[in-house]
């Protein structure tokens, strides 16, 4: 890569990411092309629990649980944003302290302005609390499942609130 070269790519990675700074709900970082951390925003602090001067640097790998499917998954997701422009999927991530999150991940492939790759941008949203309310709902929906399955000599009616209230006047 010559200097201009160089010097265009860290101005295209720069202004992809620096309207991101200030956002703190999303993490928004880019990557070298070989996923070495390039920038950090405050949402990645905030969600992965690293600092700025802790993560850029560092290879990406290091926000993937130890688990080797991730790992394959992670691969899978780059070559999918290289060869369609971006990818975008639900998976582990792993923040500083070792606990899991899911995020929901979007990855964009970053090129200079002569078509050459620069890196990867990524978007990442924690959903952690969304796919544990998800969880909720299917174990309740199997506990009353279990329930009325071994109900054999009743029946069991169900009235919507709306049914309910034709029959209290």
């Amino acid at each position: 890569m010559t200097r201009n070269q160089n010097a265009d790519s860290r101005a295209a990675e720069h202004s992809a990411t620096q309207w991101a700074a200030p956002v703190t709900e999303l993490a928004v970082f880019a990557t070298t092309p070989d996923s070495f951390i390039s920038t950090w925003n405050r949402g990645a602090a905030a969600i992965y629990g690293y600092t700025a001067e802790e993560i850029i640097g560092r290879h990406a790998s290091i926000l993937l649980p130890d688990d080797s499917h991730e790992r394959e998954a992670f691969e899978v997701e780059l070559r999918h944003a290289r060869e369609n422009g971006s990818s975008v999927i639900e998976a582990w991530r792993k923040r500083k302290d070792g606990s899991v999150l899911w995020a929901s991940v979007v990855t964009i492939a970053l090129e200079d302005p002569n078509g050459a790759p620069i890196g990867y941008l990524k978007l990442v949203r924690d959903e952690s609390e969304k796919r544990k309310a998800h969880e909720a709902v299917i174990e309740s929906e199997r506990r009353f499942r279990l329930l009325v399955d071994g109900v054999s000599d009743y029946a069991i009616y169900m009235l919507s609130y709306m049914d309910a209230s034709r029959f209290a006047r």
